[in-house]
């Protein structure tokens, strides 16, 4: 016997609508209360010269400027278009491709797409705008193996901006390389190195920006306070300089986890054990996925090398960061992107019915989904998935708060609460 179900593809968009939906509503809620660690990180400037992660606050202040638009309502212009823009780019990447059961587990995976979800802290924050290019890089620039002066200039300008607005970028750079390395073995054409010129000039660009930041940023002790005079005067409040501000000099803030006991916090944490067994949650259904679609085994190898590679990176950091959530998960967007773009099969025939053996999968995806989330930072455990949502949808309910915004009132009304102070 066989149920109809509707099409893969549709169910997808409304997957990315609600999270759309969430990402913007925490979105306007975090920057309508000037978070200091996502609005502030934004918000970080050159006020007082050279500075990590200043220009996109240069850029946003700019603009506040020329149109009188308080900043906070920019932040919220930049963060919302742009996650906007990543989902639509993936959506045209799955929508060349047949969607399968296995490939769920990654989508709906709490440690990917729905990790906004489980733990709005981490909505708004700028590596949105690496997921934007990536996505687009993939749907637009990747088969183009043409070289001139005019792209070299583009991509180097593009890992010079990127990380002028936020140093991580370095770390993620060469996913652009072995993206462009991936689709020509995979074609079957001759490897030639002009043909990586464009993503070569990107990771050099990201490169430059990172020794400047490191040799030549302001190391001034004044400079917290000119940074946050010039948003006060600007109209925001002193909450925006209690976050991110505190570490803008790249000295400081090296210097800051070594005086806050950083290693004594991660085994306190249980850091190793909670993102170890995210590590795990992930790539066991990763590479369930790739058996069933019968990848090519050299290409499994080749994929595997580099994100154990670049896993390495990755954890480099975690010497000097506390979130280590978000930083992975940062890293298994791409990789979610990389295997939407190169693993999935080209658009076959959807079958329309699935036999009511296969339930048993779906019921194990939705357990898969629900029952658990990766914490960006800061817990002792994984979270408990929804579990966790309702406990947090409920201690807000029930315990007062300063906050009396327009977003606090919605969600009260939407859930028929009567807020009593």
């Amino acid at each position: 016997m066989y149920l109809k179900i509707f099409n893969k593809h549709q169910l997808i968009k409304i997957f990315f609508l609600l999270i759309f939906i969430n990402y913007s509503f925490f979105s306007i809620r975090h920057s309508l209360r000037e978070n200091p660690w996502i609005a502030g990180d934004w918000l970080m400037n050159y006020e007082a010269g050279i500075l990590r992660r200043g220009l996109s606050g240069e850029i946003i202040l700019l603009l506040s400027n020329i149109s009188s638009i308080n900043p906070t309502y920019l932040v919220i212009f930049f963060q919302i278009s742009l996650y906007c823009f990543f989902l639509y780019f993936f959506i045209q990447i799955l929508n060349k491709k047949t969607i399968n059961i296995w490939f769920l587990f990654l989508l709906l995976s709490p440690a990917t797409i729905a990790f906004t979800f489980y733990d709005p802290l981490v909505i708004g924050r700028k590596e949105v705008i690496f997921f934007t290019f990536y996505t687009i890089y993939i749907s637009i620039f990747l088969n183009d193996l043409k070289i001139s002066v005019f792209k070299i200039i583009f991509y180097f300008s593009v890992g010079f901006i990127f990380v002028l607005i936020h140093e991580i970028f370095i770390f993620f750079s060469l996913f652009f390389v072995f993206t462009k390395y991936f689709n020509i073995y995979k074609k079957n054409i001759k490897i030639k190195i002009n043909y990586f010129l464009n993503e070569f000039s990107l990771v050099f660009g990201s490169l430059i920006a990172f020794l400047i930041l490191l040799f030549f940023s302001t190391n001034e002790t004044e400079v917290q306070d000119l940074v946050c005079n010039r948003l006060l005067n600007n109209g925001l409040s002193p909450e925006i300089c209690k976050g991110a501000l505190t570490e803008i000099v790249f000295s400081k803030y090296v210097n800051s986890y070594k005086s806050f006991g950083l290693i004594d916090y991660i085994l306190s944490y249980n850091y190793l054990r909670t993102y170890l067994i995210s590590l795990i949650l992930f790539f066991l259904p990763l590479y369930i996925f790739l058996l069933k679609q019968k990848i090519n085994k050299k290409q499994i190898k080749l994929f595997s090398i580099f994100i154990i590679i670049q896993l390495i990176f990755l954890v480099s950091i975690f010497v000097v960061v506390n979130d280590w959530g978000r930083y992975l998960n940062i890293y298994f967007i791409l990789i979610l992107v990389f295997v939407s773009n190169f693993f999935l099969r080209k658009n076959l025939q959807e079958l329309k019915k699935f036999n009511y053996k296969n339930l048993l999968i779906v019921l194990i995806l939705l357990l898969y989904s629900l029952s658990w989330h990766m914490p960006h930072c800061c817990q002792k455990n994984l979270g408990k998935g929804m579990i966790s949502f309702k406990e947090r949808i409920l201690y807000r309910i029930n315990n007062p708060t300063n906050y009396n915004d327009f977003s606090r009132k919605v969600i009260l009304k939407f859930l028929g609460v009567n807020e009593h102070n």
